[in-house]
């Protein structure tokens, strides 16, 4: 046998011995027997963890508003509280707004109360919101010139990707797919969408079909020609 065969052999030799004197196979890396170990013997391999499905969570915002004394419409000031929190919250079409105002002792609203309440209504509308009129809770109690805007909305709840800081020689923890999962819940139009699919509308059979002859004779509208940069 030429010398390098049996040089290697050697070597491989030395290797196992001192991989055979070890017996702990949470063994830190480094030692060259903590090598031949994880190869030969014991390994290191788990089931990785699977990062947790995205979810749905019902988000509530509610800005205070105050009449002034027997004044049937909002001040100015109110106003503009009120189209700010709206701003804020980034309030949309698909946002559930609900009104909440005082009620009487026999749970109904006074007259000017549900003047109150059909006058923001109808500010609300010009701004695109249809609000409804709720019932405030039995505990909560509100003053006879205040009236809450209360907005609800689903939102995605993404899964946190984090993991905690390997030990020395140790891998970090993997959650598969978590990156995927927590960029799906920006990009969904309709948080409902996670629940269970829309059913599709109707489609026009004419249109694909011009289509498709379209394709075939080669008559297919160019793309716009224009640069994607500022050279």
């Amino acid at each position: 046998m030429p010398r390098p065969s049996r040089r290697i052999l050697a070597a491989a030799a030395a290797l196992l011995a001192l991989a055979a004197c070890k017996t702990n196979s949470d063994h830190e890396y480094g030692p060259v027997a903590g090598y031949v170990e994880e190869l030969f013997h014991t390994g290191r391999w788990k089931q990785m963890v699977l990062a947790e499905d995205a979810k749905i969570a019902f988000m509530a915002y509610e800005q205070d508003l105050n009449f002034a004394g027997g004044a049937k419409a909002l001040g100015s000031s109110q106003m503009a509280l009120l189209d700010d929190f709206l701003a804020v919250h980034n309030v949309g079409g698909d946002d559930r707004v609900v009104l909440l105002a005082p009620r009487q002792a026999d749970g109904k609203v006074s007259k000017l109360t549900s003047e109150r309440l059909q006058g923001v209504r109808g500010d609300l509308r010009k701004r695109g919101f249809n609000a409804e009129i709720g019932r405030p809770s039995a505990t909560r109690v509100l003053a006879p010139d205040e009236m809450i805007v209360l907005v609800g909305r689903l939102s995605v709840v993404s899964p946190d990707c984090t993991s905690e800081e390997p030990a020395a020689g140790q891998y970090p923890e993997t959650l598969l797919g978590c990156a995927v999962t927590a960029n799906l819940g920006p990009m969904l139009a309709n948080p409902n969408d996670l629940k269970a699919g829309r059913s599709l509308g109707s489609g026009d059979g004419t249109m694909q079909a011009l289509g498709v002859e379209r394709y075939r004779k080669n008559e297919i509208t160019p793309l716009d020609e224009e640069a994607t940069t500022s050279e």
